[in-house]
């Protein structure tokens, strides 16, 4: 039969995960937050940037993120990065 205790090893590893992931939060939110402020700066003092801006902004927005996700870790593969 399947061992289904949980143990406090089991909870700690848990509660390492759920930390990690407030952690890439917290980046998430201020990372796109700069870039969001950034990108609305160039796009209303600099007009002849937002053409440019405005499809990159429609790229990242049209593709789903799984593609995204898979299409920068194909990438990586590519140019050699590990």
């Amino acid at each position: 039969m399947f061992s289904t205790s949980f143990t406090w090893n089991d909870f700690l590893f848990l509660l390492e995960g759920a930390w990690v992931t407030l952690q890439l939060t917290a980046w998430a939110i201020l990372l796109g937050t700069l870039a969001g402020l950034l990108f609305g700066l160039l796009r209303a003092l600099l007009p002849r940037a937002s053409l440019p801006l405005a499809w990159v902004l429609d790229v990242f927005r049209s593709v789903p993120l799984l593609i995204q996700f898979v299409l920068f870790n194909s990438l990586k593969s590519i140019i050699g990065l590990n």
